[in-house]
């Protein structure tokens, strides 16, 4: 197969599409692989199909989900919850999602807004989690991890749990760590 024959074809498609719904099919079946994923989330961005770029990025757990997510216009409450509660788990890893998942969400906002459920102090546990493996203080990072840290002590603590927590404690007392500990107090 000449891989990068199809990836030209796809980019070429998306100039000179004509609204076939034939050819929407053949975008979601390329659009499944990982390989053509960014070349078919450009084309269905292009194309403004984010309802088509919604349904890959719920398909896809690679690179594909990643793509995805980037080009993805947060059109309703049920993407933004999508992406909040689904979209950053992927095979490839959260930091590689972290910051464009930040972007189109605003979890801090949005556990403001909501509060939080189990299922929401799960996935904030997750992405504060990431954050200890990024190197940049994101600029939700300290209030993020001070309502995570406050909302562990009112939750029924499971082993996942627990160990997430103390990996996060870890890092914020992490000798290495000395930036971010000038950035968070003891307490």
């Amino acid at each position: 197969m000449h891989r990068e024959a199809i990836k030209f074809a796809l980019l070429i498609f998306g100039v000179f599409h004509h609204n076939d719904n034939d050819d929407f099919e053949m975008l979601k079946i390329f659009g499944l692989s990982d390989e053509f994923a960014i070349c078919v989330a450009k084309v269905l961005n292009i194309l403004k199909r984010h309802d088509l770029i919604f349904y890959l990025a719920k398909k896809t757990r690679g690179w594909g989900r990643i793509a995805y997510i980037e080009k993805l216009e947060v059109y309703s409450d049920e993407v933004r919850e999508w992406i909040i509660f689904e979209g950053y788990k992927n095979d490839v890893g959260t930091r590689q999602i972290l910051e464009v998942y930040l972007q189109k969400t605003n979890l801090l906002g949005y556990i403001k807004d909501k509060g939080f459920s189990e299922s929401l102090y799960d996935v904030a546990l997750d992405i504060t989690n990431a954050f200890c493996n990024d190197p940049d203080i994101h600029r939700d990072t300290k209030e993020m991890i001070t309502l995570v840290v406050e909302e562990s002590k009112e939750r029924n603590m499971n082993l996942e749990r627990f160990s997430k927590l103390c990996d996060l404690i870890t890092y914020l007392d992490a000798d290495r760590y000395e930036e971010e500990k000038r950035v968070f107090s003891d307490s």
